[in-house]
């Protein structure tokens, strides 16, 4: 099944089978991307430093570059860049987006379970349908509609 379609002049992507996006397995993959990334990117730059740096951050094993960029940063600096750079900055861009591809994954299951749940604290849109088989009917239908409504909007 298709899952979407790309939008290029509007850069744009539109969901036409949500249901088709497993966003839990999806933020799942992005999360293990992001350890596997920072682990690379703090051994990286632990590797590329003497012992004398090592021994200020007062720790056993590679830093966390996330919560020590500046002084790593600077320290890398002062060796002349043993370690390319653009390296660091290019790891560092991929953890940022998965984090933010991240967020808008949890942004938009939860627009979603908004939407969901003002559409069924609705009742007057289910009196016209009598039995609880149509009731059921009706409501999944607009769920469907409601996630693909939001998932293009979303994106």
């Amino acid at each position: 099944l298709q899952m979407g379609n790309i939008n290029n002049d509007q850069k744009r992507i539109t969901l036409i089978n949500p249901q088709a996006v497993n966003l839990d397995a999806y933020k799942e993959k992005l999360e293990q991307a992001i350890k596997s990334y920072e682990r690379r990117l703090n051994l990286i730059i632990w590797r590329a430093l003497p012992q004398a740096e090592r021994d200020k951050f007062k720790e056993d094993g590679p830093v966390q570059y996330m919560q020590n960029k500046e002084a790593l940063l600077e320290a890398l600096e002062n060796l002349g860049w043993p370690i390319s750079y653009e390296d660091v900055v290019l790891l560092e861009d991929e953890i940022l987006a998965a984090l933010t591809y991240k967020q808008q994954a949890s942004d938009l299951q939860e627009a979603v379970k908004k939407e969901i749940e003002k559409k069924l604290t609705e009742p007057e849109k289910l009196s016209f349908l009598g039995t609880k088989s149509e009731q059921n009917t009706f409501i999944s239908s607009a769920r469907t509609a409601e996630k693909e409504d939001i998932c293009e909007r979303s994106l």
